[in-house]
């Protein structure tokens, strides 16, 4: 039996992905991010492939983000320099603490990505990145919807956060993949 990548259902990992949907902007303004900690955005095509995945290994090895380190360059480059692809990178003290992506088509949008490095969790910086990449996505005026999704691989708190700055759950889907290899970790 094959799972949804071909694996083996043998040795895959069962997850739930939750999708969430934004219909309207927080009243709210996000708060100014906490001392030492600033935001380098890049936008499609000035971004680097190389860098971008950098950061999604980083930020994603605990979490089994493995779908781009197994795909080319090619396919990387693609994805990284798309029309409206914002790339936002969080910097505490100067260097990579985490990272979001945004992906703004007209009157939607999806936060591709968001994280935070292992050494960074628990520095009160998630919601004032998370609260900051809502409002990026929010200065969009034709923006109808913002979108995201999260997964029971991905942190415990990430569900909790995107609820709390009023994303709500569309739809819940369970699925399979390969568990990274010993070089994806």
């Amino acid at each position: 039996m094959r799972g949804r990548e071909g694996g083996s259902f043998a040795r895959a990992l069962e997850y739930t992905v939750s999708h969430l949907v934004m219909h309207n902007p927080p009243a709210m303004r996000a708060p100014a991010m906490p001392s030492g900690a600033t935001l380098l955005c890049s936008n499609a095509p000035s971004i680097p492939p190389w860098y971008f995945r950098a950061l999604y290994r980083e930020v994603g090895r605990a979490h089994e983000w493995t779908d781009w380190l197994r795909r080319s360059d090619a396919e990387l480059e693609s994805f990284v320099t798309a029309p409206g692809t914002i790339l936002t990178t969080l910097l505490l003290d100067g260097a990579p603490r985490g990272f979001y992506m945004l992906r703004c088509e007209q009157a939607s949008a999806e936060l591709l990505y968001f994280g935070l490095t292992p050494d960074a969790l628990g520095r009160q910086l998630g919601g004032p990145l998370l609260r900051h990449a809502v409002q990026a996505a929010w200065e969009e005026p034709r923006l109808q919807a913002l979108h995201v999704n999260t997964n029971t691989l991905d942190h415990p708190n990430a569900l909790p956060l995107y609820k709390s700055v009023g994303f709500k759950v569309e739809r819940v889907e369970r699925c399979w993949r390969d568990p990274q290899s010993e070089s994806e970790k």
